[in-house]
């Protein structure tokens, strides 16, 4: 399998200069490519280039753009709010929900979460989760790098949830129907919104707030789920829905 990577900046033309070390070293290091050898480049936007490595040092590697294809998206646009858990289970989360597709992932804090989190902690973590989403956009061969919003606060989140058609929040707190059925109702939504709480799930005030804003209060079956199993298996249940129609 040709080998594949995410490249910053956009928008080449000829050639690619490539001088982060990091990069350097995973394609002369690790995947030990010469010169003469071809790769993927993509740009996080959709477009791929088809690329030849003409020459190849310690310091610089120069690609020659050979081939451009402008990925072509169809289908539904999923977007995922979670709340944080403790320790760094958000990191695995962002790695899963990447790898399925989700096209942007909110992370939100609400009444249940934990709250000692400084701008410091915030940063670094944002950080961490754009590198753990590069990865796994690799990984799973995506065209297009999931966008990582601003931690937010639960009412402050809603400013961002306006552009869409269908909003979910699966809950235990009040009366839902089950996902499939909601689906079934609305097979031509495009854009769609998930909020997933926290453990011990929403409360019934953030429950109330988000049904006023739109949101369809919705079953994932009997069993109680982990924040991470939950923000899993409705994105799965979504794209393979989705995938059908």
């Amino acid at each position: 399998m040709m080998p594949r990577l995410f490249i910053a900046g956009g928008d080449f033309l000829n050639e690619v200069c490539l001088i982060d070390k990091e990069k350097i070293h995973y394609l002369k290091d690790v995947l030990r490519l010469k010169e003469g050898d071809s790769l993927y480049l993509l740009d996080g936007k959709g477009n791929e280039y088809l690329c030849r490595i003409t020459r190849l040092t310690r310091n610089e590697i120069i690609c020659k753009i050979e081939q451009k294809k402008q990925g072509f998206f169809e289908g539904i646009f999923l977007a995922v709010a979670c709340a944080i858990p403790k320790k760094n289970i958000f990191d695995e989360i962002v790695d899963k929900l990447t790898q399925l597709g989700v096209d942007e992932i909110f992370p939100i804090i609400t009444e249940r979460t934990q709250k000692d989190l400084s701008t410091k902690s915030v940063n670094l973590r944002q950080a961490r989760w754009k590198r753990i989403s590069l990865a796994a956009s690799q990984q799973a061969q995506r065209l297009k790098l999931p966008k990582i919003g601003e931690v937010k606060g639960f009412k402050d989140f809603f400013s961002q949830a306006l552009d869409y058609e269908l909003k979910l929040i699966p809950t235990l707190s009040c009366e839902t129907i089950t996902l499939k059925k909601v689906l079934e109702e609305n097979k031509t939504s495009k854009r769609i919104l998930v909020l997933v709480g926290p453990e011990g799930d929403f409360s019934s005030k953030e429950v109330a707030m988000a049904k006023e804003k739109g949101f369809i209060p919705v079953s994932l079956g009997s069993f109680v789920l982990r924040v991470e199993t939950a923000a899993v298996a409705i994105s799965s249940f979504i794209r393979l829905y989705y995938e059908k129609y």
